[in-house]
């Protein structure tokens, strides 16, 4: 169920960028960025959440964090292009989606818009901690 919930995440930003502008800008791609990206600041606020609870840091800053981060943002998107793109995937996922109502889009589009906004206008955990 839960993986059912994160396609249709990323279907309804594979649909977007579709009706944007078209398949040309590679729409696949850019909702792959898009849910690959938003999965990884989740990871961050995560690993701030578990730091505060237990009261000290897990991973020592030392300036020179650069190359781990990029490590895994790039496993990250890996994993994101097998898991949504890989062999035409992004195809399925539209297919399985593609015929819903109008009131299940309408709810949808209310519910996905409530996401990102709350997302990007609340400041982050470690403010709110």
């Amino acid at each position: 169920m839960l993986f059912k919930v994160y396609r249709y995440f990323y279907y309804r930003n594979y649909a977007w960028y579709l009706r944007k502008w078209g398949e040309s800008d590679l729409p696949q791609y850019n909702a792959m960025f898009v849910v690959a990206f938003l999965f990884f600041i989740n990871l961050l606020n995560l690993r701030i959440a578990i730091e505060f609870m237990l009261g000290y840091r897990l991973f020592e800053s030392s300036g020179k964090d650069g190359p781990y981060v990029i490590a895994v943002l790039a496993a990250v998107l890996l994993i994101h292009y097998f898991l949504l793109v890989q062999n035409g995937k992004y195809r399925k996922i539209a297919k399985e989606f593609r015929n819903e109502s109008p009131t299940q889009e309408f709810f949808a589009n209310v519910v996905y818009e409530r996401t990102l906004r709350r997302r990007f206008s609340e400041p982050p955990l470690v403010v709110r901690l």
